[in-house]
């Protein structure tokens, strides 16, 4: 089993190749490749140096940490202001921000979390449950707390209103048919 800070930097690399999916796919779908190229020959490179390097000095921890450098480097900077300049005709600084503000709510949440989680010592069935509680529950409220005034969180809020009150209706009549 890894250790709990392989796992922490797990969970960061697919967390920053995650915020980046969506420029990933808007680049992918307008067929920007030629421009990116040698970025992605740059960080193929990176990894391959960096993770050499650090592997033999802090162990398998140095892959993922060289395969984060690479790609903050080079992917995740280079893409954007491509696709926004070549596609958007902006700047990337408003992507950059959304991205910094996303990551700030995701440390928000863990640290909450785990402080919260470190209270719980009951390491059977009953702590697991209170654990999975916390940990579905507190990042939620955080992020509902700080994305609630956005535009997406009010598409989504109604997308996801619209899909429940049928159902709900169809529970409460189904259930009123069963009392009958």
């Amino acid at each position: 089993m890894f250790g709990q800070d392989t796992v922490f930097f797990i969970v960061l690399m697919f967390l920053i190749s995650g915020l980046n999916s969506t420029v990933e796919v808007f680049k992918d779908v307008c067929g920007i490749f030629r421009e990116t190229k040698y970025w992605t020959l740059g960080a193929a490179v990176i990894n391959l140096v960096s993770s050499i390097i650090l592997v033999k000095m802090i162990g398998i921890n140095g892959i993922f940490i060289g395969t984060m450098i690479a790609y903050l480097t080079t992917i995740y900077t280079a893409d954007p202001i491509v696709l926004y300049k070549r596609i958007f005709n902006k700047k990337a600084e408003e992507y950059y921000l959304s991205c910094i503000k996303s990551f700030a709510a995701i440390i928000i949440a863990f640290v909450v979390t785990n402080y919260l989680c470190s209270f719980i010592t009951d390491i059977g069935y009953g702590g697991f449950i209170f654990k999975a509680l916390i940990s579905f529950c507190i990042p939620n409220v955080i992020y509902m707390i700080i994305y609630f005034r956005t535009r997406e969180f009010r598409f989504y809020y109604m997308l996801m209103r619209r899909s429940v009150k049928p159902s709900y209706r169809y529970i409460l009549r189904y259930l009123k048919a069963k009392i009958r």
